[in-house]
This record gives C-alpha cells, structure tokens and sequence, in this order.
C-alpha cells in the first residue's frame, strides 16, 4: 500500500525532460520512472493505499493536476487533456479494481519470517543503477543495491540470511553512461546476438563489453554478496580467449576501486588478464545432468578466476537459456 504509482502525466514529463536535455540524455526508458520519484521525494505523489481512500485522491489530484499541466507546458511535453473529475473517476475505478490486492507488505512478509518461512526477494535492476551508488547521473530514481531490499520491502536488515549476486559472464549495459570494458563494431554486434542483448522495456539493444571484475566487486562490496549466480556462461562459446578487467588504469594510475567521477570514468582503460576460451557443447541436457564436473575445463577455469577475484564461491551456474539449464553447485543455495 506504500506503493509510489506512476501516472500518464510522468511519462509524458519522463520524454520531454530527455528531451531538454539535448545532446545530454541519461538514457531514460520514458516509462515515468524519474517524474515518479521526484513525486515521492516531494511528499506529493500517489501511492497505491490512496486508491482505497476517495477523499485523499480528491485532495491530492485537485493540487497536483495544475501543477503537472503548468509543469508540460513549461516543459512542452504532449498535453494532459484530463480533468480533476474524470481522473478522479479513473483512479477510484482503480480502487474498486485493485483494491483486494492492496495490502501492508511490510507487516505480509515479516508475519511470513515469524511463521519460519522462506522469503526470497528480487532485485529488480543492476547494482550500477543504484541512485547514490552506481554510474549516477546514469541511473534509474531508486535503491538498487542491497539496501534496497530493507528499505522497498519494509523488513530489517538483521532478517536477511544470505544474498546471492546474479552475475552475467560478460558486462552488459542500457542507455547512456560511460562503459569501461565495452566493444565495438562487429565484436558488440556478434557477442550482443549471441546473447539476445535486447532490453525487455524498451527493445533498445544493450551495450557489450568483457567481464568487469571492478564493478563485480563494487556490487558484492555494496549489496554484501556472499555468493554468485553466473549466467550466460554459454554465451562466450568459441571464443579463442577471453579478456577479463581486474583493474582500472586512470591518468597512470591503476585502481581496483569503482570512482564515483563520470570524468574519471570515461578516461579509465581497462587492465585485462587474458584467459583461453573453450568450445561449444552439442547436448545441453546430457552437459547439465554431468554437473558442474563436465563442464569445459577452460570454463571452469574461469568461474575459478571470478571465484578468486572476488572472493565468493559461484553456487549456481547457467549454461543455456531455458530454466533447466542451470547447475546448482550446492543443494542448499538460498542458505
């Protein structure tokens, strides 16, 4: 019920502030994410219990509703043509609609843990896109790391028992923003198609690169992995050799820590230690059910070097697309 909700006029007001940002995009998806979370910073946004209470809708569409229409036009972003009776009517057939599903999650998943249940929760987006953490200004409005977790679920931070970093084997990225170990030309073309490299919101192709160790290691440090899901493993197939970044080099300068400065970003260049690549595999079933022992000795290697690296052990691991595709290292991996 604490919900933020995002509204038609945020992304109206999500494609016209990209769009006054000229040559200067963050790489928003203009789904009305950012105008959303300024709301809520604002102490002026809806949020999903407020379907439920027809007087709070009123009062709060009757001050925010002339305020977006000045804010589009100022802006001019596409016009809202909506009055404060035909948006109050809209959302309170929200209510009507969705209000069985409207419930204190916070008080849900914590009478959950006392009962001794499991609980697993998702992260909806990569640790680089934290807000105050990742590759700002070129992320999304929220906490993506770790912490995020307490503070979007409602639970304390002593009730979590384990997290599990989902890593790809390869870096990846969406939108704007500098990319350290990033490819180019046929090389991005070729490993982005392998791995179907297309975002699932907006269709844009995602950026490729090699493994980055140093923002592996920024997101363990950050949401306290102590293990790895590496996936797409089968992904670099019949690569010959496989550079990985174990470093940055900046103005001479070799660091194994993630700056916080764009400018210090953009300038870095990767420090690689190269590892052999290993071939293809014809029978993913017969490959999964020998486990992790039959895998390519020269992926093992690799999942070996991570391990090292990072210094958390790499409890699942992902050889192909479907869900049974999927080695598990240890039986018991959410413990």
């Amino acid at each position: 019920d604490r919900a933020a909700l995002i509204m038609n006029y945020h992304k109206k007001l999500d494609g016209a502030e990209e769009k006054y940002r000229g040559n200067k995009p963050v790489g928003t998806t203009k789904k009305g994410i950012g105008p959303c979370y300024q709301d809520k910073i604002a102490r002026i946004g809806f949020r999903a219990g407020d379907l439920l209470e027809k007087e709070t809708l009123e009062e709060k569409i009757s001050l925010l509703l002339p305020y977006k229409k000045d804010l589009m036009n100022m802006l001019d972003a596409e016009g809202c043509s909506c009055t404060v009776e035909s948006l109050l009517d809209k959302m309170t057939g929200w209510g009507e609609k969705l209000g069985r599903y409207i419930v204190d999650t916070g008080v849900l998943i914590n009478e959950s843990l006392d009962e001794g249940k499991n609980v697993m929760l998702e992260g909806a987006q990569g640790a680089m896109l934290d807000i105050d953490h990742g590759t700002y200004p070129f992320v999304t409005s929220s906490s993506t790391t770790g912490g995020g977790i307490c503070t979007g679920s409602g639970i304390a931070p002593n009730r979590l028992n384990h997290c599990m970093g989902v890593v790809k084997a390869y870096t990846t990225r969406v939108g704007e923003g500098p990319f350290v170990t990033e490819l180019s030309g046929e090389a991005e073309e070729i490993l982005q198609k392998k791995g179907g490299e297309f975002g699932i919101t907006t269709g844009r192709g995602r950026r490729c690169g090699w493994l980055d160790l140093v923002v592996v290691n920024h997101a363990k440090t950050l949401c306290g992995f102590d293990s790895m899901a590496v996936t797409k493993l089968d992904v670099l197939n019949d690569y010959d050799e496989l550079p990985v970044c174990i470093g940055y080099d900046i103005d001479g300068k070799v660091t194994k820590h993630f700056p916080a400065s764009i400018r210090k970003l953009e300038s870095a260049k990767p420090v690689y230690k190269t590892l052999k690549g290993w071939k293809g595999w014809n029978d993913t079933e017969a490959l999964v059910k020998g486990g992790y022992d039959a895998l390519p000795s020269e992926m093992k290697d690799y999942v070996a070097f991570m391990e090292k690296e990072t210094g958390i052990p790499a409890d699942i691991i992902s050889v192909g697309p479907k869900r049974d595709q999927t080695i598990a290292r240890k039986s018991d991996w959410w413990n």
